[in-house]
């Protein structure tokens, strides 16, 4: 896995944390609204596509750069 690739996921599960965290407040009526639910969840979809990108570029995420063709 890249480093990019580990660091976007674990971006991805601090993000998800806080985005449940954000739910439970805005359920519980602990905050008047879901903006920052929603923020987390387009950051999360944000770093998802960048994800996705590198796969495009390398192969599977998991791999890294191993799938750069030699010139």
């Amino acid at each position: 896995m890249s480093v990019r690739s580990e660091t976007l996921g674990e971006v991805i599960e601090w993000l998800g944390d806080e985005a449940d965290r954000e739910w439970e407040r805005a359920k519980d009526g602990l905050s008047d609204g879901y903006d920052g639910f929603d923020a987390y969840t387009r950051a999360i979809q944000h770093c998802q596509d960048m994800l996705m990108d590198d796969t495009a570029e390398h192969g599977k995420p998991d791999e890294g750069g191993k799938n750069e063709q030699a010139e």
